[in-house]
């Protein structure tokens, strides 16, 4: 049972399960991590491949609600786990935005969605691969490339390491085809 506040006849205040006050969600008010929470949640427990026309709506409708990290500039211990939960929940909804319009064959989007991701977080070794694959696939060999050494100069730069052995092999398929391709001409 929620308890709730009455300030000047509204009831939009309630306490939380630990006690601390907070915002109803029945309140007048919009947030738009709700909305970006809510149009996101729906494509996690979808079945791979191309999505519903409503939930691809809805899932670009969500992340188009994330503007960046939660309340930059603040460090308490709430706020940066509720921050990096919320910038994983936008790096899992551009995956799968990825994902579908790569199902429908749509190589553009696919990789700006993939881009989008990466600009949150361009360590992410798999997006990396997928948007290197995206390249490929579209025969796009050169720009696969360049994804690839873009990657390799960020993690050495950052991390200190190179490519994982399976964005190396990758990269070394598109390179022997590439070299197939410069022959025949």
């Amino acid at each position: 049972m929620r308890k709730r506040f009455q300030i000047e006849g509204c009831d939009w205040l309630e306490l939380s399960a630990r006690g601390e006050p907070r915002i109803s969600q029945s309140a007048p008010i919009w947030f738009d991590i709700v909305a970006f929470e809510t149009g996101i949640s729906p494509v996690l427990t979808a079945s791979e491949g191309e999505l519903d026309p409503q939930v691809l709506e809805n899932l670009v409708a969500a992340l188009n609600h994330y503007r960046g990290d939660l309340l930059l500039g603040w460090y308490d211990s709430w706020v940066l786990s509720e921050r990096e939960r919320l910038r994983l929940l936008c790096l899992r909804g551009y995956r799968r935005l990825m994902a579908h319009y790569a199902a429908v064959g749509d190589v553009e989007n696919a990789l700006a969605a993939g881009h989008a991701a990466l600009r949150i977080e361009p360590l992410q070794e798999l997006i990396q691969q997928r948007v290197i694959e995206l390249y490929r696939a579209s025969g796009q060999h050169a720009a696969a490339i360049r994804q690839y050494e873009r990657l390799t100069a960020l993690l050495r730069s950052e991390l200190g390491i190179a490519p994982s052995k399976n964005t190396r092999a990758l990269v070394d398929g598109i390179r022997a085809v590439q070299r197939l391709e410069e022959r025949r001409d």
